[in-house]
């Protein structure tokens, strides 16, 4: 399947990222696979741009970096920003909380979310059957739970 990316709903996006117009690209097997899956169960599209990041239940889209490896990096940033699609109200009580009030208590909450979002991609790549190697997958998580701890 070849995927053409449209952006006509995100102008504030295309702006802002300048992301890559008419940008064609064949997904890999199992990327594929996830990225129908999200389709046809949450009516959530996967696009490549230049941010990584789930945009919401509203927006139903998913967008992973254009020059992540799609069969490696990619592929568990797309199961990480699958794990935030799953994540319930209580998964995100860190939005609750007042950053500017209780900074570290909403650094410390977000945290666990990020670490909530890469077990429900895991569990969730588990359930579709997707081959995940565990200490590439453990590399992966930890750099980005890494820029989250910094903070802390």
């Amino acid at each position: 399947m070849l995927v053409q990316q449209n952006y006509h709903n995100f102008p504030w996006i295309y702006k802002k990222n300048c992301l890559y117009l008419g940008m064609i690209k064949k997904y890999p097997k199992q990327f594929k696979k996830v990225s129908d899956y999200l389709k046809e169960k949450f009516g959530i599209d996967v696009l490549l741009g230049q941010i990584t990041a789930f945009m919401g239940h509203k927006n139903k889209k998913i967008f992973i970096h254009h020059n992540h490896n799609l069969e490696k990096n990619g592929l568990y940033s797309l199961l990480h920003e699958v794990g935030h699609a799953l994540q319930t109200d209580k998964d995100n009580y860190f939005k609750t909380i007042d950053e500017d009030k209780e900074p570290k208590k909403f650094k410390f909450y977000q945290y666990i979310n990020e670490i909530n979002a890469w077990e429900k991609g895991l569990l969730f790549a588990n359930e579709l059957g997707i081959k995940v190697n565990i200490e590439d997958w453990v590399k992966v998580q930890n750099e980005s739970l890494h820029t989250y701890s910094k903070k802390l």
